[in-house]
């Protein structure tokens, strides 16, 4: 039963901690100034990303199989690479295509939801019968 509380808990801290960080980020008066600057901005997005994927692996260590944590830490490690040499290039380059700029917004706010959670959890709830031949 500790387990389950465990990872209740830690879906509850990463509801909060994407509410905190979208009314930080983009719904604040805070938010004229961290939009101001790149780095800022990009810093504060990569902070989220970082507390909710620790906040993830925190919860779904012991609970679930071990394919499903090996799919959150693969999946979320692969995101933060990207985000972070993307994140490197357009602070100092400026150069990226709006449209680009969009695609890797959409993959930020996918990652940066509770979604990639809820979904592994549901997943791990499925009973996989494997039949032998």
């Amino acid at each position: 039963m500790q387990k389950n509380k465990r990872v209740y808990f830690s879906l509850l801290l990463i509801i909060i901690t994407c509410w905190i960080g979208y009314t930080i980020i983009y719904e604040s008066t805070l938010s004229v100034f961290i939009n101001h600057y790149r780095f800022l901005k990009h810093g504060a997005n990569f902070l989220l990303l970082i507390s909710i994927f620790i906040i993830g692996n925190w919860g779904l260590k012991f609970y679930t199989p071990i394919w499903i944590f090996s799919l959150w830490n693969i999946s979320y490690l692969v995101i933060i690479v990207i985000l972070l040499l993307l994140g490197i290039l357009d602070i100092f380059l400026y150069s990226f295509l709006l449209n680009f700029k969009v695609a890797i917004a959409y993959l930020r706010f996918f990652f940066q939801s509770p979604m990639p959670y809820l979904s592994l959890l549901l997943i791990s709830k499925l009973d996989f019968k494997v039949k032998k031949i």
